[in-house]
């Protein structure tokens, strides 16, 4: 089944968009997609979005198992809003992407399968934030790193590692302490602190450390 000129299709959670789009069909059920075009292809789910020159969607019984983006690939996912709070995205991205899924079917089969690894290849970075352990409403830190190859691994949808091989280069960012906060508070009522006057000799009087 072959579509052309602003393509659309939509199954379950995913939503693929491109100039053409391919799909194969077996036994009834959808199992692969491919997509392309010069305006790049772009699958959405509501976890994440993965752009690129070319799609290739793996969907056995309709559940995704990996998807390969080919050409200037970019993947990126909310933050999990009960960890942390941020108007930033965490991103992956390099000359190619694979995204595999676990697809096993469970008992209960609406839900959808989640991401078990993301794996970049060549001219690779990454952006990852993690949650602040005193909290979802502290900043998070920042990990962002550059290489060849970059293998980021989830557990229950979760960062758990970021791997780079060869040319890997990278920094890991935490919040500054609020210097504001550290500061102690005056008690109510409490009468203001004053820096010591300092003590001027009278003339024609020995200064106190010459009486002494």
């Amino acid at each position: 089944m072959l579509s052309v000129d602003s393509a659309q299709a939509i199954s379950g959670d995913l939503d693929l968009r491109s100039d053409s789009i391919d799909l194969r069909v077996t036994d009834n059920k959808l199992s692969r997609a491919y997509a392309w075009g010069p305006g790049g292809a772009r699958a959405v789910s509501p976890e994440r979005t993965i752009t690129a020159d070319s799609l290739d969607v793996q969907m056995p019984n309709q559940r995704v198992s990996e998807v390969r983006a080919v050409g200037q690939a970019y993947a990126e996912t909310a933050p999990d809003t009960t960890k942390l709070r941020s108007e930033e995205r965490d991103w992956l991205r390099g000359d190619t992407i694979i995204a595999a899924f676990d697809s096993a079917l469970t008992a209960d089969t609406s839900s959808r399968p989640r991401i078990r690894e993301l794996l970049a290849l060549n001219n690779a970075s990454s952006f990852y934030q993690i949650p602040s352990n005193k909290g979802p409403t502290e900043k998070p830190s920042v990990n962002y790193v550059r290489g060849k190859t970059i293998t980021v691994s989830f557990d229950n949808q979760d960062v758990q590692s970021v791997l780079v091989e060869e040319q890997a280069a990278g920094v890991f960012v935490e919040p500054a302490a609020d210097s504001a906060a550290a500061k102690p508070r005056p008690r109510p009522g409490a009468p203001p602190t004053r820096a010591p006057t300092p003590v001027r000799p009278i003339p024609g009087r020995p200064s106190p450390r010459q009486h002494e």
